[in-house]
């Protein structure tokens, strides 16, 4: 058992420091069959999801300024130019010129922990896979409030959020300039916003 933990740590530490296993084995001294087959049974995806909640065991988690109780989330997505064959991969010249590229969608908890992460296609907007991991992570974090940037936001994420008993934060840009709608002969009372909002009833007609 000592040995195998051995292994693990050494596993690990490759896996955190990019270090092949090969170079792994050859530096410690580990039998690189055994290196990988500890990798292979330990380090999956399913093990790295128990992760997040196991902050908290240790007794630094309570002394790190800051640190949440993992009830709060984030999500944002990185844009990185790919060679080769792809599927993800698409042309968006803002970012990639005449290559091109693909976003990885992560998602954070407030204890500095990711719990999903997503290569996803850079000309599809942020707020199709908002939900994907919220929903979708196999932690223990009890989730209940998320954050995006504006490019993880729309309307219809607002409401399924709504749907599902969560708050959907998103930080927007141009916040000033944006304008709400009603439905028209519905009362609207919105008391946390300091200046009345400003109203359009063209794209809101009543139904029903």
């Amino acid at each position: 058992m000592p040995h195998q933990r051995a292994l693990l740590y050494a596993a690990l530490l490759a896996a955190a420091c990019n270090i092949p296993l090969a170079d792994m084995a050859r530096s410690t001294g580990f039998d690189y069959q055994a290196l990988w087959w500890v990798a292979s049974q330990y380090l999956r995806e399913r093990h790295s999801s128990k992760l997040p909640p196991a902050w908290s065991i240790f007794s630094i988690a309570s002394r790190w300024p800051g640190l949440g109780r993992g009830t709060l989330s984030s999500s944002d997505g990185q844009r990185f130019p790919v060679r080769g064959h792809v599927r993800a991969a698409r042309a968006l010249p803002r970012y990639y010129a005449y290559g091109q590229g693909l976003t990885f969608y992560t998602h954070t908890a407030d204890q500095y922990s990711q719990f999903g992460s997503q290569a996803i296609a850079s000309t599809v907007r942020d707020a199709t896979y908002v939900l994907d991991e919220v929903l979708g992570n196999e932690t223990e974090l009890p989730l209940l409030e998320h954050t995006t940037d504006t490019h993880g936001y729309t309307d219809l994420v607002f409401a399924l959020f709504d749907l599902l008993g969560l708050r959907f934060s998103p930080r927007l840009r141009d916040l000033k300039d944006q304008r709400l709608c009603k439905i028209q002969g519905a009362t609207l009372v919105i008391p946390r916003l300091s200046s009345r909002p400003a109203f359009t009833r063209s794209s809101c007609a009543a139904t029903g």
